[in-house]
């Protein structure tokens, strides 16, 4: 893992993960089962709320991005295409199989509810934890034993991340919530290897891409916005 510089290490910026597992809920579960708005709509406040709070974040902590985009660039940006792909191949193969699904080329659809939400979706669930972890534990120059530390608790971190958005997407669904953990977890591997903040939501955006094709797979990470969504009696 290539080490970054995403500034000295203090244990404080743990108390960030809290925080972020709270917004991840509280925005689908507020949006869908509480206000039952639209599903355009969801995206949209979710979208503005994920911006806000990264720049808040980055803003208050003083995070020199800078310092993490040069850092493991070349990496990130192989395992990011590679992974992404890998993900967008496997949803065209997999997805259009059942015969309930419906397709879209719609590529405005593609792009808002794909391409916009994964990045900013993956950057929050993904990358984020990541960060407060290597900054809480890792340090300027980490050694081999600590990154390997860093990296499972990470790992951890990315599983809670993602598990709390999708109980307050959908409840407590099994199947939905292993699928989704998988998947952001797999988005987050660009990351978690090159220590590139920004390789995760590249990935992220070639998964949601994918999934915003289809619609009636309720297995899938789009499709559980849906769901919800048709739940509480928002539109599609």
């Amino acid at each position: 893992m290539v080490s970054v510089n995403l500034n000295n290490r203090s244990w404080k910026h743990v108390v960030w993960l809290p925080v972020v597992c709270l917004l991840v809920f509280g925005i689908p579960y507020m949006s869908l089962k509480i206000l039952n708005l639209g599903i355009d709509l969801f995206y949209l406040v979710f979208l503005v709320a994920g911006v806000a709070f990264l720049w808040f974040y980055g803003n208050r902590t003083s995070l020199r991005l800078r310092y993490a985009l040069n850092s493991g660039w070349a990496l990130g940006a192989i395992l990011a295409l590679f992974i992404g792909l890998g993900l967008l191949s496997y949803t065209l193969a997999v997805k259009s199989n059942p015969i309930n699904v419906q397709f879209t080329s719609n590529i405005i659809i593609i792009l808002w509810r794909g391409v916009l939400f994964g990045i900013i979706g993956t950057a929050l669930i993904s990358a984020f934890p990541f960060i407060t972890v290597w900054r809480a534990f890792a340090g300027a120059e980490p050694g081999n034993l600590r990154k390997l530390g860093v990296l499972a608790i990470a790992v951890i971190a990315i599983s809670l991340t993602s598990l709390s958005y999708n109980i307050g997407l959908s409840g407590f669904n099994n199947d939905r919530i292993t699928y989704n953990v998988k998947m952001s977890l797999l988005t987050g591997i660009p990351t978690l290897l090159s220590g590139n903040p920004f390789a995760s939501p590249v990935a992220g955006a070639f998964l949601y891409a994918g999934e915003s094709m289809f619609s009636g797979n309720e297995s899938d990470t789009t499709a559980g916005v849906k769901l919800a969504a048709k739940k509480s009696g928002g539109s599609n």
